[in-house]
């Protein structure tokens, strides 16, 4: 048979010769345009929430909700559960009807509802509330087939195109809900209405209206200076009857474009415009292809005929087709309700609907991972050096992929052979392909090589067992021989042109397994060394020298290897000279550094899904792509972040296989796993993906929901919002809502479950809290004050909506924590505290007018009394001093005790009488006394009191109790030192007064008890007085030096501020 087989891309391809031996050598050329397509599609049901099966209309908000209209109610989702309006006969702002059959969402916001029988609502987010648009004279002539499309156009307008018994007619709602129908060409009004009499409207690039009917159509322009122009289109599109119904042709923007694109009934040809005259036709070949339905962002237009959207177009390509789901879909929909692509959201979801099993969603980026064909390519390893080949092997033989456009060359094995033997295969630059094949009734697989001419074993490596082969630089070849089927011997060098060895290397160590391949991975470094990922360790070989060496895991030392066997290398694609990437069997992924032979490992506990590192590649932007047991990895090795891909995501499935994987020369990377092969292009990953809003969508109280005030289930008692949750800023609750519940949500559509959170309770904490899936917050015990609640999510594409959503939370205080309460508080203890100080102020002044009574009584009567005992006792005495003699002795101690007694009394007085509370008074009195007593005796005085101490102020027993302590040292001194200086010194020290009282007298022993003359208390006494005030005594003294009395006290520290009168009636002697 002739056979096409483009092995190089330096060969012409020609025809294969028969080989009548019985070995046959053939190959089937196939196109790697696929007509088919697989998609996942994951469904949403009345088990999810969803009110009904039947779904008919979609649309997303300007929040990121997801509206569907089914027959039994509109329905509003948040990713995790479902919010249902339904007409309610006794609530005026519920919507007007539950078979929903068009949803639309204007430029500000507003959902537009249609419903049967024809009815009009518009649905306010910001309210809650439904507004029912009333038009006059359409309540009748409904025909049986009810139809409403919604669109908003650039004119501010929301029109509706709804099919009648008359036909199609069209309705223009204005912005602040007023209706009328179009239903002749006022062409004078601006901006103007088209006649719409069978007619419907679709909204092209720019927003303008574009107007079909069967006779032609029309464009609304709006110019750059505001003008109108209606722009009417020469060329007549035939409508078509479908069941009864004529059928307008199906127009749709194309924004990549901004182009319009119409399709006549039965999408047989397509044609381009713009606003001046068509720019292009398609005819299409595919008759199935009736229904033009989406066109979704990468500008592939969805359809298909009428009993299953099957078909795809892509615009930028110009290939059809055929759409086959796969996940969980009832078998047959296409044929039965229809399987309808409806809708595509902002994350990039399209989204079918059905007449009866609900929703179904596909993502458009998990088709960024292209599924291979098993019958095209099954494992995939590379054919040579540069990436231009592919090679998978087969039931019996092997595929090669050659070049960019993907030409698929299926190779048969000769018949008196086995399929290839081993994991790889390479292909020379002559075109000719290097297989491991067993040798009939043997255990031995040889090296041979297969071309057109045949299959040929390699004469030099004659008698050796062949377990891998590998591409080498230059046109040569390394193969993998032991004298075994398990151990390695030798690794040999070969000229491929030739076949002839160019040089063997025995490795330091024997190794191999039977359960794996000994040599998995073989890196060719730009200093032309080889690194092989081995089951025994990482080993290197210098081709020049000869010289091996062999890096393995070592437990004593943290930076080698973490284990040694080695499924995958590949070097650094920032730093190749020195970066070695090593994957393993359960050590995770390793970097192991050229130039200290140390390594660093990642493993699951850096964020790897898992340990096992069957394959790595490198991209053009210098990043890692990792295939493993839990999905393929993308690694930033500058940086170490590192995001996973799994099923969810595209692949074909999560588990890797080990050995399959390799790099074309365009960049694409190719991987295999348990479901199959795929490849991909690095950069479609690259694609900047913008956040999705985060949205508190719910508030719970003590577990239960809080409604909206005048809605739904709103009762009226307890707390209610004022408006919809989403458009609330600021919520104020009692201190007695103890358990406080936030739920939330992250508007990605693509996988709810998948989208992960952070929130923050500013003044309660400064830390975010990273709660993963959980959509909740709940808070306990918040003390009262002001609140901001912040939350932020993160999509499917692992992007942070860093703006997040924001609630203010304000927590009342209770009564007695209320503003007015500790005001009114803080005035009553103002006022105690005031009445408190007039009471002590009113005591202090009873007890100054009591100490001048008493200061008085005591100076006039008990004074004048004493004065008189005094006198009187001193005439006694003299007159009995000659006649009576121990009567004389007996009156002049009388006379001394009143006089003493008087001395003490007058002291008294002094210290009760409050004009004497200042220093001055005591400086004064003080000075009298020592002037008198030292004259008396003779002694040279010398005080001294600082002038600053005049004006301060000593309560009374202070005072009494200072003067008493001077009294009592003064005369002490005068009566028992025998001086001839003494020195009073009253100053300040800080905050102290200080009293020193020094003679330079024959002073005395302190162990010795000193008494007064009078037989008083003497030195105890003072002790005790210095106490009371209080202060510290101080009497230093030595015999022939003198003494010195020294009191030191703080004033206004005495122990009680309203003394007796008589604090004791110790006096000094």
């Amino acid at each position: 048979m002739g056979v096409l087989f483009p092995l190089s891309r330096n060969r012409t391809l020609r025809p294969a010769r028969a080989l009548l031996t019985g070995a046959l050598l053939c190959s089937s050329s196939v196109h790697a345009q696929l007509d088919t397509v697989e998609i996942h599609l994951d469904a949403i049901t009345v088990e999810d929430g969803l009110p009904q099966g039947y779904v008919q209309a979609m649309a997303q908000d300007s929040t990121g909700y997801l509206w569907f209209g089914t027959k039994d109610g509109l329905a509003r989702y948040d990713g995790y559960s479902f919010t249902v309006f339904r007409h309610n006969e006794q609530d005026t702002n519920s919507i007007g009807g539950d078979h929903i059959s068009s949803l639309l969402v204007d430029r500000e916001g507003y959902l537009w509802v249609g419903y049967a029988p024809f009815g009009l609502d518009r649905y306010d987010p910001r309210t809650g509330r439904f507004a029912h648009v009333r038009v006059e004279g359409l309540e009748d002539g409904l025909s049986s087939r009810l139809q409403s499309r919604l669109c908003a156009d650039g004119l501010g307008r929301t029109r509706i195109s709804l099919h009648t018994s008359q036909g199609w007619r069209n309705l223009v709602v204005d912005p602040n809900g007023g209706a009328q129908l179009v239903a002749k060409d006022p062409r004078s009004v601006s901006p103007p209405m088209v006649p719409l009499v069978d007619a419907r409207v679709f909204i092209g690039p720019n927003d303008d209206p574009w107007i079909a009917n069967p006779d032609t159509f029309r464009c609304i322009h709006r110019s750059a200076d505001g003008s109108f122009q209606v722009i009417d289109r020469p060329h007549k599109i035939p409508w078509r009857a479908q069941d009864g119904v004529r059928e307008a042709p199906q127009m749709v923007a194309d924004p990549a474009t901004g182009h319009m694109l119409v399709a006549e009934p039965g999408f047989v040809t397509l044609r381009v415009y713009d606003q001046a005259a068509p720019l292009d036709t398609i005819h299409l070949t595919d008759q199935q292809f009736q229904l033009f339905l989406l066109l979704d962002s990468q500008r592939r237009i969805w359809g298909g005929p009428h009993n299953g959207m099957d078909r795809r177009l892509d615009l930028k390509s110009g290939r059809t087709e055929v759409v086959t789901p796969s996940g969980s879909v009832p078998a047959g929909i296409w044929q039965t309700t229809g399987l309808r692509p409806t809708f595509e959201d902002r994350a990039g979801n399209v989204w079918f609907t059905t007449g009866g099993f609900g929703v179904f969603r596909t993502n458009l980026r998990r088709e960024r991972f292209t599924p291979v064909d098993p019958g095209l390519l099954k494992g995939v390893y590379p054919g040579n050096l540069s990436g231009s080949m592919l090679l998978g092997f087969m039931k019996d033989g092997l595929n090669i992929r050659y070049g960019a456009p993907g030409i698929y060359t299926k190779v048969l094995m000769p018949s008196h052979g086995t399929p290839p033997n081993m994991e790889r295969a390479v292909v020379d630059d002559q075109g000719r392909i290097w297989v491991g094949e067993a040798v009939r009734g043997t255990r031995d697989i040889r090296a041979a090589i297969l071309d057109d001419h045949g299959l040929t074993y390699v004469k030099s490596l004659e008698g050796e067992r062949i377990r891998d082969i590998f591409p080498g630089p230059g046109n040569t070849i390394w193969a993998v021989t032991g004298t075994n089927v398990d151990v390695v011997t030798n690794l040999t060098h070969l000229d491929a042109r030739t076949g002839s060895i160019i040089r063997r290397y025995t490795p330091p160590i024997a190794f191999g397994t039977s359960d794996y391949l000994s040599i998995s991975s073989f890196t060719h470094h730009p200093d032309g060394t080889v690194w092989m990922g081995t089951v025994a360790g990482l080993h290197h070989l210098d081709p020049k020298t000869g010289v091996w060496k062999v890096y393995q895991h070592d437990e004593q030392d943290l930076h080698s290897l973490p284990h040694d066997m080695v499924f995958s290398t590949c070097l650094d694609p920032a730093d190749p000279q020195h970066v070695l990437w090593v994957g393993t069997n359960g050590g995770g992924l390793a970097r192991f550094d050229l130039r200290t032979q140390r390594s660093k490992a990642w493993t699951t506990r850096e964020g790897l899904p898992n340990d096992v590192i069957y394959s790595i590649l490198s991209d053009e932007r210098g990043n890692l792509w990792i295939g493993t047991n839990q999905g393929l990895v993308q690694f930033d090795p500058s940086t170490g972040k590192m995001k996973t891909y799994t099923k969810e995501d595209g692949l074909p499935s999560n588990e890797f296989n080990r050995y399959s994987y390799a790099k074309t020369e365009k960049g694409e990377l190719w991987f295999e796993g348990m479901g199959g092969a795929f490849h991909f292009n690095p950069e479609d990953f690259y694609e900047t993906i913008p956040a999705s809003p985060t949205v508190i969508t719910g508030m719970k109280l003590v577990g239960k929901a809080v409604a909206v005030a005048g809605l739904g289930n709103a009762t009226g008692e307890g707390y209610e919002l004022p408006a919809p949750i989403e458009y609330v800023r600021s919520i104020t609750l009692p201190y007695s809502e103890r358990m406080i519940t936030f739920s939330f949500a992250c508007m990605d559509h693509t996988a709810p479950l998948k989208n992960t959170f952070r929130y923050l309770l500013e003044n309660f904490s400064t830390d975010w809290v990273e709660v993963g899936t959980q959509h909740e917050a709940t808070f306990t015990n918040l003390d009262p004050g002001t609140y901001t609640f912040r939350v932020q999510g993160r999509n499917s594409a692992g992007v942070w909506d860093e703006r997040g959503a924001t609630m203010q939370l304000i927590i009342t205080p209770p009564w007695w924590g209320t503003w007015w309460f500790r005001i009114a508080a803080l005035l009553v203890f103002a006022g105690a505290l005031y009445a408190f100080y007039r009471y002590r102020l009113a005591q202090a002044v009873k007890v100054v007018r009591v100490r001048e009574r008493i200061a008085r009584d005591l100076h006039d009567e008990i004074g004048s009394t004493l004065s008189s005992v005094s006198l009187f006792s001193s005439v006694a005495q003299k007159k009995a001093a000659g006649k009576a003699p121990e009567a004389s002795e007996l009156l002049g101690r009388i006379t001394d005790s009143t006089t003493q007694v008087l001395e003490a009394m007058n002291d008294i007085v002094w210290a009760v009488n409050a004009d004497n509370d200042d220093m001055a008074s005591v400086i004064k009195r003080m000075h009298a006394f020592a002037v008198n007593v030292s004259e008396a005796r003779g002694c040279k005085l010398h005080l001294h009191a600082d002038e600053e101490l005049k004006s301060w102020r000593l309560e009374m027993g202070q005072r009494k109790n200072l003067y008493l302590i001077f009294k009592e040292a003064v005369n002490n001194a005068m009566k028992y030192s025998g001086c001839a200086n003494l020195r009073v010194d009253l100053v300040r020290d800080k905050s102290a007064i200080v009293l020193r009282v020094a003679d330079d007298g024959k002073g005395f022993d302190q162990n010795m008890q000193n008494e007064s003359a009078g037989g008083g208390n003497g030195l105890g006494n003072m002790r005790n007085r210095a106490a009371e005030i209080p202060g510290t005594l101080t009497i230093t003294s030595e015999a022939g030096k003198g003494t010195t009395v020294e009191l030191r006290f703080v004033p206004g520290e005495s122990k009680s501020s309203l003394e007796p009168m008589t604090a004791d009636g110790d006096q000094p002697r």
